[in-house]
């Protein structure tokens, strides 16, 4: 072979490698487009799922019907059923404690108020003086009280972490059945009913008013902000507290039934329907998309978002669903709302083949963890996992033995917050 054939041979394969990723990266971002949204199904799959609860340990717990509950530690790979002590399997909602949020607590339909003080454990009764057993809804506040929403028998109160219970009924009707507590950032507490609309009470569940939404059946409420309350409503869609006038103002997702809203730290909000699968507004609820691509249960009943980005969804009969990708935030750095406690790079060489750098700087004491998911979410690789100083530091990850060519995530998780990044590994 003569050295002029050569020459032409190792221009053409130099070529088709430049068109190889330039094919790769345009591809990634039709990909990553589509991942925004859309879910895998978890291994927790055929039973409803009522509720979803991130621990104080970064636990996912979910409560289903008839079932029990099941808790993942491996961000919904696996799960397992922790049910020692619980004596009814059809549980209605989850939270966590207020004088101590290790503590959880379960609400069930027809045995009460369970608690577990080992992370769900084990499990005991907490139902003295708690005089109507289905419970719907479970809220804590920073003061210490703990709140329960019944069916048909409004809300009680525990001020001694559930030891004892007593009814906190002033202003409320008696038969209210309380979908949904809300907790609000200046102490204010909300309760979403049935037909009668939404409650606030200002002394701590001393005393409710009517706070709007009459004749409204409100099933969910979230505060996105200290100034933006929003609430959900079976058959009604989706409304927006105006502080100014104290109104609700109808703002989308009309004739759909809202199970649940949640925000992640970007400040995006989600809404699970029951039929309808789950829509999500980036504007503050101005305009609303699908983001139920993958999602095969059109149901979605409840959802949680992790601190690393994650978003979980509970069906009506198809267990638990991950967002494909973490959606820490609107798919760039949230800089404005967050502490600048680090600073995550783009890795170089990206596209990289085999091995790439990771640069990261964090301006104060720290726990760091840095890792590599793959496209449907699953962890491939920890790459730091200690307490670290303050400094500059380039992590270099070798996917040479264990990863084949493709679209990867690295996160980046301190005491604060977590940040994600896109890579290409061309094999």
């Amino acid at each position: 072979m003569n050295i002029e054939l050569i020459k032409r041979i190792n221009f053409r394969k130099s070529v088709l490698q430049s068109l190889l990723i330039v094919i790769l990266l345009l591809s990634a971002s039709h990909l990553l487009a589509a991942n925004d949204t859309t879910w895998v199904q978890t291994s927790l799959d055929d039973v409803p799922v009522n509720g979803l609860l991130i621990t104080t340990e970064s636990h996912i717990l979910a409560a289903t019907y008839g079932d029990g509950i099941y808790r993942s530690t491996d961000n919904g790979e696996s799960w397992e059923a922790i049910n020692n002590g619980l004596i009814n399997h059809s549980v209605l909602c989850l939270s966590n404690g207020a004088q101590n949020p290790d503590h959880i607590f379960a609400g069930t339909d027809g045995d009460g108020i369970f608690r577990s003080t080992d992370g769900g454990d084990s499990w005991e009764a907490m139902n003295d003086g708690l005089s109507t057993p289905v419970i719907f809804s479970l809220a804590a506040a920073a003061n210490g009280y703990i709140y329960a929403g019944t069916s048909m028998g409004g809300i009680f109160r525990s001020g001694d972490n559930g030891d004892t219970w007593a009814s906190a009924n002033n202003g409320l009707t008696a038969t209210e059945v309380v979908f949904d507590l809300l907790v609000h950032t200046n102490n204010d507490i909300y309760a979403a009913t049935n037909a009668h609309g939404i409650f606030r009470s200002t002394d701590d569940g001393a005393s409710w008013e009517l706070s709007g939404l009459q004749n409204v059946d409100v099933r969910t409420m979230i505060s996105r902000s200290p100034e933006n309350i929003f609430a959900g409503a079976w058959f009604d869609g989706i409304f927006h507290l105006d502080q100014n006038n104290r109104n609700w103002d109808s703002i989308g997702l009309f004739d759909r039934h809202i199970m649940e809203l949640a925000v992640n730290s970007a400040g995006d909000i989600f809404a699970a329907t029951h039929g309808w699968g789950v829509s999500r507004s980036t504007d503050k609820g101005a305009t609303w998309n699908d983001f139920s691509v993958g999602l095969s249960d059109a149901g979605a009943w409840c959802l949680a978002v992790h601190e690393n980005g994650y978003i979980f969804a509970g069906t009506s009969s198809s267990g638990v669903f991950r967002a494909m990708q973490p959606l820490t935030t609107s798919l760039e750095p949230l800089i404005a709302q967050v502490p600048d406690d680090f600073q995550l790079e783009q890795n170089y060489p990206n596209p990289f083949n085999p091995s790439t750098n990771i640069r990261y700087r964090i301006f104060e004491n720290s726990s760091v963890l840095l890792t590599i998911y793959d496209m449907l979410g699953k962890k491939v690789a920890t790459l730091v996992n200690e307490i670290q100083q303050p400094g500059e530091y380039n992590i270099r990850f070798d996917a040479a033995e264990y990863l084949g060519g493709g679209f990867y995530f690295y996160t980046m998780q301190t005491n604060r917050r977590s940040e994600t990044r896109r890579m290409v590994l061309v094999k």
